[in-house]
């Protein structure tokens, strides 16, 4: 048989082409004609599909919220700025609360550093006063004590978390005079 006469077929099944005559793919060996089964639909697959797209959708959210978290801090040292450019002073603000043990035990640390350092502000936060509470979102404080030490200009030089030493309270403060 002449290949221009054969008729030519493409089996639906393995997407051979056949030039032979017969009924049935010399390739696969399926009957012409029918339908091949669609192919498995597999669990593995819808459960990447999920996952891909929660972890899509959990990205968007700690996106946003660090966003939101940026543009609040911003404000906030923003507004600290303008604060200080008024009385051209470094600032320590400590944040803390009553009954926090390591907020009372670093009270007096605090108080000898604030008799020391005359031209120093030092301003105490309580995080339970809902007033202040903008502050300490604004500024990222999540446990306590922490001590934020701003420069005259107005700049977060260093935010520490815990009670320090007193070595180390004099070595922070010297660095925004």
């Amino acid at each position: 048989m002449n290949s221009a006469d054969a008729s030519t077929k493409l089996c639906a099944h393995c997407n051979m082409s056949d030039f032979t005559d017969f009924s049935t793919c010399r390739y696969c060996g399926k009957k012409y004609g029918t339908t091949p089964p669609p192919p498995p639909k597999t669990y593995l697959t819808e459960k990447a599909l999920a996952v891909c797209t929660a972890a899509i959708v959990m990205f968007g959210i700690v996106h946003h919220e660090r966003a939101k978290a940026e543009s609040v801090r911003r404000t906030t040292l923003t507004e600290i700025r303008r604060e200080i450019s008024v009385s051209h002073r470094p600032r320590v603000l400590e944040f803390g609360a009553d009954w926090c043990g390591a907020c009372r035990a670093y009270g007096p640390t605090i108080e000898a550093a604030r008799a020391r350092y005359q031209n120093i502000d030092f301003v105490r936060y309580d995080v339970d006063n809902p007033s202040t509470a903008n502050l300490a979102l604004g500024l990222g404080v999540s446990a306590i004590p922490v001590t934020c030490f701003i420069d005259r200009n107005g700049n977060l030089v260093s935010q520490e978390v815990g009670a320090l030493s007193d070595d180390y309270l004099n070595e922070k403060l010297k660095t925004i005079l």
